[in-house]
């Protein structure tokens, strides 16, 4: 859906690459990123109806290279590449019915180039880089009491990989030097290994329908 929407939009306000973007409450978000100078904290919406894009309060920290989601109708963005060219471990949130960005507790890890997703009301922070090696580790944060706990890691570090939630699972696809697919089960709190790709796949986008 989101891909349908700018394939056929105009152009936000800025040059962003390594952004993240969301579909919340029919409106797409899209924050942070690098401008090809330096990273961005700034925010836009977009309202596929009105055809319009809207500036939206900065986050309160600039961010590439970092994981979007969306749960009980606000964003978080998770970890990444900060400013000062350091992985970073902190988090915000985002409540578009006061239009402000807040800090929720930093993840246990720093983490950039992660995937994100969310199941069972738990946001799932998966790999990418702590700014000296690539992880395979995986944390979760908690809603109601707004704490992160560890997940067993995946199979293999992953860096650059993709995932989304398919029947109660979670699927990660790829990564830098990685054609494997895994799934985490949090019946059994387990990962495993479905099957591999035909070809490598650093930053693949994965779409669930």
């Amino acid at each position: 859906m989101i891909s349908q929407y700018y394939n056929k939009t105009t152009r936000g306000s800025r040059k962003n690459y390594v952004i993240s973007n969301y579909l919340l409450s029919s409106l797409v978000y899209c924050a942070g990123g690098h401008n090809g100078n330096s990273r961005l904290s700034s925010c836009e919406s977009y309202n596929p109806e009105e055809k319009k894009w809207s500036s939206i309060r900065n986050m309160n920290k600039k961010r590439g290279s970092f994981a979007l989601v969306s749960a009980r109708g606000l964003l978080y963005a998770l970890g990444g590449w900060d400013d000062r060219n350091n992985a970073t471990n902190t988090a915000e949130c985002y409540d578009p019915r006061n239009g402000k960005w807040e800090y929720i507790p930093p993840m246990k890890t720093c983490r950039f180039e992660l995937t994100a997703v969310v199941l069972n009301n738990e946001i799932y922070a998966i790999g990418g880089h702590d700014g000296s090696n690539y992880v395979s580790s995986v944390e979760k944060y908690n809603l109601d009491t707004k704490t992160w706990i560890d997940v067993p890691s995946m199979s293999e570090k992953r860096y650059g990989g993709s995932a989304c939630v398919v029947d109660g699972l979670i699927w990660v696809f790829g990564g830098k030097d990685a054609k494997t697919v895994e799934f985490y089960d949090p019946a059994t709190n387990k990962w495993q290994v479905s099957t591999n790709m035909d070809r490598e796949r650093e930053c693949p986008c994965v779409l669930s329908i």
